[in-house]
């Protein structure tokens, strides 16, 4: 195993961890839960990345590269959910705000998840990280990445600004 491999190693012991320490917090919150799924989502991407990396065949290789990006859908969808609810769980996406959710995260899957839309093959190159060729799938997926995260970005401003602008100083 190289010193990639066991840097993410690491990094799954870490994001265990802090999902353990979350829930045991209050397993109660859904926020908590949330966050456990956005944790494990990231674990779950990074189990594929060691995987992939190791796999030597192209049938093994495009398997695990499949779970390689379909972790990040896990992921941008739990922290939509987790900005949703934080730190105003009241606030939780409305009815559009979860259609609005729901059917890109539908659709990536089915992208990622259909051969030769999202990859259609992978290519081993002597002494370097191997290389992806991507269908025509990909651009969809280039956009949903950002422009969700960018949204539960947009959604924490929102909350704490809230947050901050109902705090009156006591005066």
């Amino acid at each position: 195993m190289d010193i990639k491999n066991i840097v993410l190693v690491l990094v799954i012991i870490g994001n265990l961890f802090l999902c353990g320490w979350v829930l045991l917090r209050d397993y109660r919150k859904m926020l908590n839960w949330a966050y456990n799924f956005f944790g494990l989502s990231i674990v779950a991407w990074t189990v594929a990345l060691i995987f992939f990396r190791l796999a030597s065949t192209t049938v093994d290789s495009l398997w695990w590269a499949r779970l390689l990006y379909l972790a990040p859908i896990g992921i941008t969808a739990s922290f939509i959910y987790f900005c949703s609810l934080g730190p105003h769980s009241d606030l939780a996406l409305n009815r559009r705000e979860k259609i609005f959710w729901l059917a890109p995260t539908i659709l990536m899957l089915i992208i990622v998840l259909w051969p030769k839309i999202l990859l259609r093959d992978i290519t081993f190159v002597a002494g370097h990280e191997k290389l992806f060729i991507f269908g025509w799938g990909y651009i969809l997926y280039f956009f949903y990445i950002p422009s969700f995260f960018l949204w539960g970005y947009w959604l924490l401003y929102k909350r704490f600004y809230l947050q901050v602008s109902d705090f009156h100083y006591g005066f």
